[in-house]
């Protein structure tokens, strides 16, 4: 049997657990807005790029 201080100690152990893993979760989720941001600007440098380059070859001939 666990005693009643275990206890307290355990379930603040467990909330400073789900308090990190929350930490954790809100920071991947930044994180992969912040993927998602740099790669459609880079994405769209990309295009503009290949776009430029189809125009040149085009005119050019």
């Amino acid at each position: 049997m666990t005693t009643t201080t275990e206890q307290e100690t355990t379930n603040e152990r467990l909330a400073r657990l789900e308090a990190t893993v929350e930490a954790l979760v809100r920071e991947v989720s930044d994180l992969k807005q912040d993927v998602r941001t740099y790669f459609i600007a880079l994405l769209t440098l990309m295009i503009t790029m290949w776009v430029t380059l189809m125009v040149a070859i085009i005119m050019r001939t």
